[in-house]
């Protein structure tokens, strides 16, 4: 009878511990569960962008697109009382190249987004995220090249994690460098913003050279509300006589026209190498880019107190951004 009641106990130990070990079990599995989900730098899972799922569908991304994240930063040595600025990115544009398609676009972001920026107080400690304009991003860097990253980082988090490859950031002392690798392009004016200024009226044929260029593409109102909207049609014009003029060139004397694209490289902020230029190079002869390429983060400009805001349309941006950089994956 003792032998029994011992053997009954012995079990029921056995099976407590059997019970606790799955418990054990169960409780490890669901935290590493929850760690895969998050990922090792402890991101959630929309940080991934390698799949994602977008009404119903699941979409992969397009690993055949090289992105580079182009930054004006609104700086001259003519600003004196701006020598220790690290100044802002004015203009923000962002090339997609598509290596399966052979397809270029650009992608304007204005200036004024509203999203969430990384923050730093005086003495560089970041006081995380939080929504300002993005152009303040660059501002916070402690020198042109982290000012990059921060640019990045918060483009990249506003679009949805997507990755970007390359990026260069140029101040306008180097405008005139920029104008000299083309020489003379013709631009029709896209709006009469400049009309009372310089006589540049909507419709005309102007020629944009290196002692007007800056006129051209920085000039704006800041008394007159959403004046950077009208501007960004104004670079948007210039980008595409720039382009049409460096694919000629390149055509013509491709080895010439890459030497006095990397001339002006070494003067900015990048990291796009020589073998870049020239890969970047063959793409802009062969690849196509037409009225249908280009593309401007949706939102609108709204009033605030002191400043232009455009905010997002968080519904239409998520959509472009599944055109823009997925394909559906196949089943």
């Amino acid at each position: 009878m003792t032998t029994t009641i011992k053997k009954k106990k012995r079990n029921m130990m056995i099976g407590i511990f059997v019970i606790i070990l799955l418990v054990i079990a169960l409780v490890v599995s669901l935290v590493f569960a929850n760690m895969n989900k998050k990922g090792n730098s402890g991101k959630d899972s929309e940080s991934d962008y390698h799949q994602v799922t977008y009404n119903g569908k699941t979409y992969k991304y397009n690993a055949s697109i090289v992105s580079i994240l182009l930054l004006g930063i609104d700086k001259t040595k003519k600003d004196k009382n701006r020598a220790t600025s690290q100044g802002q990115s004015d203009a923000m544009e962002m090339l997609l190249l598509d290596r399966s398609k052979k397809t270029i676009k650009l992608l304007t972001i204005p200036r004024d987004c509203m999203t969430p920026i990384e923050t730093f107080d005086g003495g560089g400690e970041s006081l995380g995220w939080d929504k300002n304009h993005i152009n303040l991003a660059y501002a916070f860097g402690d020198d042109a090249e982290s000012g990059c990253m921060h640019a990045m980082q918060a483009v990249s988090k506003m679009l949805y994690h997507i990755p970007i490859n390359y990026y260069g950031a140029m101040d306008m002392d180097n405008l005139d460098a920029l104008q000299n690798i083309v020489g003379d392009v013709k631009v029709k004016v896209p709006n009469d913003t400049l009309k009372k200024a310089e006589g540049w009226k909507k419709g005309d044929t102007i020629t944009i050279n290196a002692g007007n260029v800056e006129k051209y593409v920085r000039t704006r109102d800041t008394d007159v509300a959403f004046s950077n909207e009208t501007r960004m049609e104004r670079q948007r014009s210039y980008f595409q006589a720039f382009y049409e003029k460096l694919k000629v060139l390149l055509n013509k004397d491709f080895n010439g026209t890459v030497s006095k694209m990397y001339s002006l490289v070494e003067h900015v902020t990048t990291n796009i190498s020589y073998d870049n230029i020239v890969t970047f190079g063959n793409m802009v002869t062969d690849y196509q880019f037409n009225d249908d390429s280009y593309y401007t983060i949706p939102g609108k400009y709204v009033s605030s107190d002191l400043y232009d805001e455009y905010t997002l349309d968080k519904s239409a941006l998520h959509k472009q951004v599944i055109t823009l950089f997925y394909k559906a994956k196949e089943n």
